[in-house]
């Protein structure tokens, strides 16, 4: 471009920047109104309080309005049907979760959380049944609705003379004798039956061992992840296997068979590669890639 041709396109610019700042902040009645603006925006954001007593109004404000939704949902139910699982937190408070499913007449169905229960005393099967009792009587839920019943294999929800589905099957005969409750077993907990059948552990004891020794000692987890690093692998870290959270399970010898290799590099290092045969076992390893 040469300078005539350059000298024409820079005024060009320069016009167009002119009339578009005159155009829009030019006028002073626009530029304060601009201004007025941001500062109120700016003062509404500088009053919000996040104080906890303000946190915790606005959630007690949001745990009502789902309520409320909720019970204007149970209203159209025809039909419904709970699950129910109980598990203790850190406090050694045992608590029940209460999920309920339910079909309106357009066949909507709505799946929610209905409750949870904190039991601080005793679990029993009469324990369980009062809390169901106080969850559907607080949501307005007709018992004469109420279908199936989802649970684990816990005896006192199972108890056949006096656990909860006992006590629920009862409960509704007398309020209507010609309806009988449908009883599940959770298919989560079907499948940890279904793995406990399996024979893995012969699998599973060597890995948890390995993981063990790289984990639970805070210098050989800090060499690991170095070694990791070092070392440019996909994966940083081993995971802990827990019997609570069985589903890990799988995660963890995916983790292990893919970080084999190092695995073996780093108790080689450590001269710890004897006490872990089963890592240089080509049927072991098959086993566990299976």
């Amino acid at each position: 471009m040469d300078f005539a041709k350059k000298r024409k396109v820079d005024k060009e610019c320069r016009e167009f920047n002119k009339d578009w700042m005159s155009k829009y902040f030019s006028h002073k009645s626009a530029r304060k109104q601009y201004v007025c603006c941001a500062m109120k925006n700016q003062k509404k954001f500088e009053e919000v309080s996040l104080s906890r007593r303000t946190v915790a109004r606005r959630i007690e404000a949001m745990g009502e309005n789902l309520t409320s939704q909720l019970k204007g949902h149970v209203l159209s139910f025809q039909l419904f049907s709970l699950a129910l699982d109980e598990s203790t937190d850190i406090d050694d408070t045992a608590q029940l979760l209460i999920f309920v499913r339910g079909i309106s007449e357009n066949f909507e169905i709505t799946e929610e959380l209905l409750s949870m229960e904190s039991m601080k005393g005793t679990t029993t099967g009469k324990d369980y049944f009062e809390c169901v009792q106080n969850a559907m009587h607080t949501m307005q839920l007709p018992w004469q609705k109420l279908s199936s019943v989802t649970t684990d294999g816990c005896p006192s929800l199972t108890g056949k003379k006096v656990g909860l589905l006992k006590r629920l099957g009862d409960h509704v005969a007398e309020v209507d004798c010609t309806r009988e409750l449908i009883f599940l077993h959770c298919i989560i907990h079907q499948e940890v039956l279904c793995k406990s059948v399996l024979n893995m552990k012969h699998v599973v004891d060597p890995v948890v061992k390995v993981v063990n020794f790289i984990r639970a000692r805070g210098l050989n987890h800090r060499q690991f992840i170095k070694l990791l690093e070092d070392c440019d692998s996909e994966h940083s870290d081993v995971l802990y296997h827990t019997a609570v959270r069985w589903l890990s399970l799988g995660k963890v010898l995916r983790r292990v068979w893919d970080l084999k290799k190092e695995i073996l590099l780093f108790l080689e290092i450590k001269g710890k590669d004897a006490e872990h045969p089963q890592l240089r076992n080509s049927e072991w390893l098959a086993d566990m890639a299976f």
